[in-house]
């Protein structure tokens, strides 16, 4: 007997038939559900799409005001305006012109950044943030961090604070970063008291963010450069290397002792950032006593900052079994003394590998 005999006359015909009509009706009724979706999204998105228009006129007006007599004008109009149409407690309303705001605020700068920022206070948006930053989700208080920084929110910056050393990587990630955004170097002071580390992307966000017309202030970095946080450690020799604070060259010098070889590495980039009379004596100590991957970093740097008499501790790499260490040593020799490239000359064999092909590049690269 056949799979589907054997169906039918178990089922029964009548039964068949009842299921059938089960079938159809399920089908009937995802088909109406998804209809129904696409209608409400659409809907919703068509609605959006008219509130973003009738926002970019508002915030048109904001950005132009000029004067603090006019500026509350405009905000008064601008808020009579929506209060009438309704939107001041529609929550999509409210939302959209959050999302609104931040995103002028990002493409301006100066009174019109302060409008906008004046116009999110006064409606009060600012406390509907606030109460974001009170979710348990990750992403809403990741969210409402970065609305708050971006609008210059400075009266919330303690809220903001707080969150430089939450447990989840996100939420401190965007905390550490909105209070430099909002403060400059003050805000660095999370630095004096955090427990988990500042990632690379983060030294390189705050980096950027410091660069953003904030007055330097340098008299933490010497603490920082001695905390027991390595990561800490790490990002003020980035600040030391991005600003040149040549005061700290001996500070820096200490880090070049640091039990961990990142820390190392990073100590003698900036070394050579603020290079001194001292520096070359000092790598080329720090070149004999050093491993493999940071003594690569140290000929680099030796190939700007070093000098004659520093030939001594160069000549072994050029016989170092990797080929990326004596290219090193060779641009050090080249760069250290005025004969460099007739000393490599009569040192090498020109006729093995790499020679023959590095000796006329390095050549090349003086001539350039």
């Amino acid at each position: 007997m056949s799979p589907l005999n054997y169906f039918l006359y178990t089922v029964g015909p009548f039964q068949f038939v009842e299921l059938m009509y089960l079938f159809i009706s399920i089908i009937v009724l995802v088909v109406g559900f998804i209809a129904f979706y696409l209608f409400y999204r659409a809907r919703r998105t068509a609605r959006k799409m008219q509130l973003r228009l009738l926002y970019s006129e508002h915030i048109s007006m904001l950005a132009i005001c000029e004067g603090e007599q006019e500026l509350q004008e405009t905000i008064y109009d601008i808020h009579a305006q929506l209060k009438q149409q309704g939107l001041t407690e529609d929550e999509q309303g409210r939302g959209v012109l959050i999302k609104e705001l931040v995103t002028a605020a990002k493409s301006m700068s100066g009174a019109a950044k302060e409008n906008i920022s004046a116009f999110y206070r006064a409606a009060g948006l600012d406390q509907i943030t606030l109460s974001q930053l009170k979710s348990g989700a990750w992403h809403v208080k990741s969210r409402s961090i970065q609305t708050l920084s971006h609008l210059g929110q400075k009266q919330h910056i303690a809220k903001i604070y707080r969150h430089t050393n939450n447990r989840n990587e996100l939420i401190r990630s965007e905390a550490r970063v909105a209070v430099v955004k909002l403060t400059g170097f003050q805000g660095l002071r999370f630095l004096d008291v955090i427990t988990y580390p500042l990632t690379e992307w983060e030294q390189l966000c705050l980096v950027h963010e410091l660069s953003e017309n904030h007055l330097p202030d340098f008299k933490h970095i010497p603490d920082w450069l001695h905390s027991d946080n390595d990561s800490v450690v790490e990002f003020a020799l980035r600040l030391v290397e991005s600003y040149r604070i040549l005061e700290l060259h001996g500070d820096v010098a200490f880090c070049l002792a640091h039990g961990q070889s990142s820390i190392r590495k990073k100590a003698v980039q900036a070394v050579r950032s603020i290079n001194q009379p001292q520096t070359a004596p000092l790598l080329a100590t720090q070149l004999l006593r050093e491993e493999e991957d940071v003594q690569l970093v140290v000929l680099e740097a030796m190939g700007e900052v070093g000098s004659e008499n520093d030939l001594a501790v160069l000549w072994p790499f050029l016989a170092h079994p990797r080929t990326v260490f004596k290219i090193a040593a060779a641009r050090a020799i080249r760069n250290s003394h005025p004969y460099g490239m007739a000393m490599l000359r009569q040192r090498v064999d020109m006729e093995v590998h790499p020679w023959y092909i590095l000796i006329p590049q390095l050549e090349e690269e003086v001539n350039a």
